[in-house]
């Protein structure tokens, strides 16, 4: 039987973050880049052998960086559909994240016989999102979607947290928790999805603080834990 691990809850730096000096994050080192280690200098994978499924932008980008080699490209636009094998179907939707980038960010719902879940850890904002999707609220564009559990942008929980760090944090888009929690309200169990909020700052207090999880458990909603959630598809 297929079956989903959430196996991490962080965002891209982690918890600890290199450079960071705070509590959580205090003498760490050794944080690598990542898609570049399947190359023939560490992992040495050999030439198209590892199936790339991204948006054609990403594509370019990476051949540009001299990072295509170990991989076969499938080139996906927004609404792809590709099928895994044991009844599990990828459907991709394009979301607005960071397009001044040369990036191309997409939302995937892994479909299977018995659950969908819908992983979507990064985009700019809700209005922004939904507008693309021609949708007016955030419960009728997840309850549209036919999914029983949705793993949502919970980089932050509010944007305070990182425009006291950084003068440039308007450049880190991503829709805080509380936000999402004002959009969401209470569950109606019925007929919304599940919601557990991953791709974690390493300065998001949800992290450690039980007060500010215990306020999104009150309203029906979650919050990841590593290794914790295991569904069967």
């Amino acid at each position: 039987m297929p079956t989903v691990t959430l196996l991490g809850i962080a965002q891209d730096g982690g918890v600890p973050q290199a450079g960071c000096s705070c509590a959580r994050c205090m003498a760490v080192h050794g944080h690598v880049d990542g898609i570049g280690q399947f190359g023939r200098e560490v992992m040495g994978y050999r030439s198209r052998s590892i199936r790339l499924i991204t948006g054609e932008r990403v594509i370019i980008d990476l051949e540009e960086k001299s990072y295509l080699e170990p991989f076969a490209p499938e080139v996906i636009s927004n609404g792809s559909k590709v099928t895994l094998g044991k009844g599990v179907t990828l459907e991709f939707l394009r979301v607005p994240h960071r397009e001044e980038e040369c990036s191309e960010t997409y939302g995937v719902i892994v479909r299977g016989n018995k659950k969908s879940i819908f992983f979507l850890p990064d985009h700019d904002t809700y209005e922004e999102t939904l507008n693309y999707h021609k949708c007016a609220t955030l419960k009728e564009w997840l309850r549209s979607l036919q999914i029983d559990i949705a793993l949502l942008d919970g980089t932050f929980f509010t944007v305070e947290e990182v425009a006291k760090r950084r003068s440039d944090a308007a450049g880190i888009p991503h829709p805080p928790i509380c936000e999402s929690l004002d959009l969401l309200k209470e569950r109606d169990i019925e007929i919304d999805p599940e919601v557990i909020f991953v791709h974690l700052n390493h300065t998001n207090p949800v992290i450690d603080d039980e007060s500010k999880r215990q306020e999104i458990k009150e309203l029906g909603w979650d919050i990841g834990k590593q290794g914790h959630h295991v569904w069967e598809i």
